[in-house]
């Protein structure tokens, strides 16, 4: 989670705690059962916005829900830090233990590596890769176009877990390699496909001092190639392959344009998608 977030809360913990009359275990209590009205809330919220009461109708709209689903949250983060100030770290270890959890159900990624290219070796991602690649990817800068902060190395072994897990979603493989630049003997980048049925859709990075040297399109284009001659998944063949790319991330459009992929006019979450169709004999 965001750190500012917990900075907040800190804050608003803090401010509660000088502003209360009441005892700490009193102000324990009452922030813990706050929950339960911004819950309600949610609940007015949904029903205002479905019209479900005849005499009022259509009173809230889903963007009051998402504000009041929000507060549920926040008031739980606000409990959790009262009643522990190492509320971060206990929410961090229950996070890591629900993606265990979860990931009981789900159909492990089968550890495939990818043809070595000229300079590179492209490896199926291991949990094991993460502190390494935590500090390849440490460049806040990587996160200017795509949003979010470079993640902790704990943190990136919880979502490498998630990741080599596989896909909850039916019907939906979820594809990772690490690069290593042979010449060097380390990690760079990583690549990664999301099969659904005859679609792939692709993503890149390339740690920051790397950048400039063709790595991303060498990499993806191996990954293409790959997709286009034998697909991961016992389905069709591919017939289309996209990447959602910010308008001002010039760089990757450049990798995408080099894979033969073209922009179009359709827009997701700000990302513009790219898109290429293969020809099949």
């Amino acid at each position: 989670m965001d750190s500012t977030i917990w900075d907040t809360v800190d804050r608003l913990v803090g401010w509660l705690d000088r502003e209360s009359p009441l005892s700490a275990g009193d102000e324990r209590l009452l922030r813990i059962i706050k929950l339960s009205e911004e819950v309600g809330e949610v609940g007015q919220a949904v029903i205002g916005a479905t019209g479900q009461n005849p005499r009022k109708g259509v009173t809230h709209s889903w963007d009051d829900v998402q504000h009041e689903l929000c507060d549920v949250i926040f008031a739980a983060l606000v409990a959790l830090r009262t009643l522990n100030p190492e509320a971060r770290q206990v929410f961090a270890e229950r996070m890591a233990y629900v993606e265990a959890r979860s990931q009981a159900d789900r159909s492990p990624v089968p550890a495939l590596d990818l043809p070595s290219t000229g300079r590179l070796d492209l490896l199926s991602l291991r949990v094991e890769h993460a502190e390494e690649m935590a500090e390849v990817l440490g460049d806040p800068r990587l996160h200017t176009f795509t949003g979010g902060e470079p993640y902790a190395p704990q943190a990136l072994r919880t979502r490498y877990q998630r990741l080599t897990a596989g896909s909850p979603e039916p019907g939906e493989l979820w594809l990772n390699w690490v690069l290593r630049l042979r010449e060097e003997g380390c990690l760079i980048g990583t690549v990664q496909a999301t099969v659904t049925g005859p679609t792939a859709e692709l993503s890149w990075v390339v740690g920051t001092r790397w950048q400039g040297h063709g790595y991303a399109t060498e990499a993806t284009r191996a990954l293409l190639t790959r997709l286009a001659e034998q697909p991961f998944a016992p389905t069709a063949p591919l017939t289309t392959v996209i990447a959602h790319i910010h308008p001002d991330h010039h760089t990757s459009a450049a990798v995408a344009t080099a894979l033969g992929l073209r922009p179009t006019d359709r827009l997701h979450d700000g990302e513009i998608r790219w898109q290429l169709d293969l020809n099949h004999p």
